[in-house]
């Protein structure tokens, strides 16, 4: 290993920046999601559609999972423990999975939802995936 690739650097930058801000995300999703599920204003919808509630509160369960698993990504990460690169990819594979399910049962609910989400987190995935599995710089990184 190439000294001088050790340490946060080159692409893990963006890492680091999307494990920054990704566990704030997952907090606005609880807090959307508890909003839909509690305030008045959505009861009558949530009665007419009773499994559009069971959809929230999936959606409000999975980011609650996201929310501590990047909290622990994070201190793997900034700690340069050796097995952030396989938890990572785990993360990421569970986090497309959790994610189509969720986009598909929306769709159920709502035909004219685009999986948007569901997309984006597969492409991530298909991305990342790889650079986790063959950067020299994670090898040299990751290593405590």
């Amino acid at each position: 290993m190439e000294p001088n690739l050790e340490g946060i650097g080159g692409w893990l930058i963006l890492v680091a920046i999307g494990l920054g801000i990704s566990p704030l995300r997952s907090m606005h999703g609880i807090y959307v999601d508890l909003h839909v599920m509690y305030a008045s204003q959505f009861q009558e919808f949530l009665s007419q559609r009773p499994g559009v509630a069971g959809l929230i509160l999936y959606e409000a369960t999975t980011n609650s999972i996201f929310l501590i698993a990047l909290a622990f990504l994070n201190y793997l990460f900034y700690f340069k423990k050796r097995n952030f690169p396989l938890l990572m990819i785990g993360f990421l594979a569970a986090q497309a999975v959790l994610i189509l399910i969720d986009d598909v049962a929306a769709i159920h609910y709502f035909p004219r939802h685009p999986p948007t989400a569901a997309i984006q987190s597969i492409v991530v995935a298909a991305l990342w995936i790889p650079y986790y599995l063959c950067s020299s710089r994670v090898k040299a990184t990751f290593v405590r």
